[in-house]
């Protein structure tokens, strides 16, 4: 198959999810929640300290353990509410859609880096990118909210994708991207902080003249048996430490014992699901119950149906994960008995899809598929990759045929 050709299919793509993004300001208007006011605030209290109108201290900056991780979003969304203040909601909205425009056109450009798909069939290649970023709606409505998901979503894919091509072509370059788009994640999200860790893995796991897929398996094996001893092991036995009323961590610097003790609280509320009750547990007693609360974090993380959706949105998003696993599975297949190099980057996105979920096990997961952001990318490239290999499939098998009629005709 022949590669396609240019920027068309991507620049198409990021103009059809703007237009369809703004359409949809006639069904969801811009919202705001209890976030917005506060990153607002926190951003105008940078601003205020930034100016020596008020020290620091009064500010309150750095009291919340993961405050660095909310500046940008916060200076973001206070630029918004000062520029527009009459129109905030939909000037966020518009910049929301902007930023996943920018996400269609990354993805798009990942899957023209990985699936050589000829440019027979545009239309068909955009329906099915298309709906690999729109088949779930609870990514794309956070556009429609005042917050900081769509730019997150934004630098991960920009992550992601410097990786890739980082991971493909080896240059300088597209990993000195990677590394800028992962260390700006942090200061955007708090959950940005694994960025900069997942970029080293992937630099660790990319082929090279003197290494395989058999050296990147390894590897892989490795970094998953870390993070589930990290996640399953280590940190219950921290937690338990901490409710138990340990002093040991108290010469940690004040940054990581805050966080530590931020983390500790959430399992001592048995909290699952944020703002969700009816998941919450009784307080843990020991490191088993610790344990069990992390598991159902991770089983809530990645499970898009939920009891209280309505009846036809789990139909929605349970057509999309039957969808989305089935071509994912495929996209990884397709991935990983490439070359060696796409190998590496099936290994990697499973990475990156996991350490998100082993994150949220040790805090909490949003009711609305909130947190889950970061994670759809990787989803979103095996999905995609998935889909249009069988759309490439078909195609060769429609030339083969048509080879065949023409040769019958001649005889």
């Amino acid at each position: 198959m022949k590669r396609a050709a240019g920027p068309g299919i991507p620049v198409l793509a990021a103009l059809v999810s703007l237009v369809l993004l703004l359409a949809g300001l006639t069904v969801f208007p811009p919202r705001s929640g209890l976030d917005t006011h506060r990153f607002v605030e926190f951003g105008q209290s940078l601003v205020d300290a930034y100016r020596g109108e008020c020290p620091a201290a009064d500010c309150a900056i750095g009291a919340d353990p993961m405050y660095p991780g909310y500046i940008v979003s916060s200076l973001y969304l206070r630029s918004i509410s000062a520029a527009f203040p009459g129109s905030a909601l939909l000037a966020a909205t518009v910049f929301n859609a902007l930023f996943f425009a920018a996400v269609a056109f990354i993805m798009f450009n990942a899957w023209q880096r990985l699936v050589p798909v000829s440019g027979e069939r545009p239309f068909a290649v955009l329906a099915i990118g298309l709906y690999v970023l729109f088949g779930l709606p609870d990514v794309a409505l956070w556009s429609y909210w005042m917050l900081s998901e769509s730019l997150f979503l934004f630098v991960v894919s920009g992550c992601v994708y410097w990786v890739i091509r980082a991971m493909l072509f080896a240059t300088p370059t597209a990993w000195s991207a990677a590394f800028v788009f992962a260390a700006c994640g942090f200061f955007v999200r708090p959950t940005g902080i694994v960025l900069v860790p997942l970029v080293l893995a992937a630099f660790f796991l990319s082929a090279d003249d003197r290494a395989d897929r058999s050296r990147a398996l390894r590897r892989f094996a490795a970094f998953v048996a870390a993070g589930l001893v990290a996640t399953f092991v280590v940190a219950p036995l921290v937690v338990y430490l901490v409710l138990s009323g340990s002093d040991m961590f108290a010469a940690l610097p004040v940054f990581l014992e805050r966080l530590v003790r931020q983390a500790a609280w959430f399992f001592s509320e048995g909290w699952i699901v944020a703002d969700q009750p009816a998941t919450y547990v009784e307080k843990p007693e020991t490191v088993f119950d610790i344990v069990f609360i992390s598991l159902r974090r991770v089983a809530y993380y990645y499970l898009p149906v939920k009891s209280s959706f309505s009846l036809l949105h789990n139909v929605i998003n349970a057509v999309y994960l039957v969808v989305a696993a089935g071509a994912g599975v495929l996209g990884f297949r397709t991935l990983y008995r490439g070359n060696d190099r796409t190998a590496s980057i099936a290994l990697w996105l499973v990475l990156v899809a996991l350490c998100y979920g082993l994150l949220h096990a040790l805090t909490i997961v949003s009711y609305e598929w909130r947190y889950q952001v970061p994670a759809m990318v990787p989803v979103w490239i095996f999905a995609g990759v998935g889909l249009l290999t069988c759309l490439g499939r078909g195609q060769e098998d429609d030339v083969a045929r048509a080879n065949g009629s023409s040769c019958r005709s001649r005889d």
